[in-house]
C-alpha cells in the first residue's frame, strides 16, 4: 500500500472546524487540500478560471447597477458597496438604494432580476 503525503489526503472535518460546503452538492464528498490539484487537468482549471472571470464579471456589472440606482452621487453610495465584502451585505445594500431611488415599474424589474442572482449565488 502506497503512503500518501498530508496534501494528498482528504481534509477532514476537523481541519476546518466548520461544515463542509461541498456536502450540500455531493453529501459525501471528499476535499483535498492540494494546489497541484489540477495540474494534470488542465480543461478542469480552464473551466474553474471561467467560473471565477464570470462571477467577476456579474459583481461588476452589479456595481454598474448602483451606479445607475444613484445617480450623479454614487461616489459616495460605490465606496460603502466596496467596503461591504460579503455578497450578502452587497446585495442588501444594493436592494436598499434601489427601494429608495426606483419607481414601481423600475423597481420590480429589477426585484426579479436580484432574485436570479441570488438564485445563483446560493446554487
Amino acid at each position: 500500500m502506497m503512503r500518501r503525503s498530508r496534501s494528498e489526503m482528504p481534509a477532514s472535518e476537523s481541519d476546518f472546524d466548520m461544515p463542509n460546503p461541498f456536502s450540500r452538492v455531493v453529501p459525501d464528498a471528499d476535499l483535498y487540500l492540494n494546489h497541484g490539484v489540477l495540474d494534470n487537468k488542465p480543461e478542469m482549471a480552464a473551466l474553474i478560471c471561467k467560473i471565477f472571470a464570470v462571477w467577476a464579471s456579474i459583481e461588476h456589472e452589479l456595481e454598474f447597477l448602483l451606479i445607475r440606482i444613484t445617480g450623479s452621487d454614487a461616489a459616495p453610495a460605490i465606496a460603502i458597496y466596496e467596503t461591504l465584502t460579503a455578497d450578502r451585505l452587497q446585495m442588501i445594500a444594493l436592494e436598499a438604494a434601489a427601494g429608495v431611488s426606483l419607481s414601481e415599474k423600475p423597481l420590480n424589474v429589477f426585484t426579479a432580476v436580484l432574485s436570479i442572482v441570488k438564485s445563483v449565488q446560493t446554487a
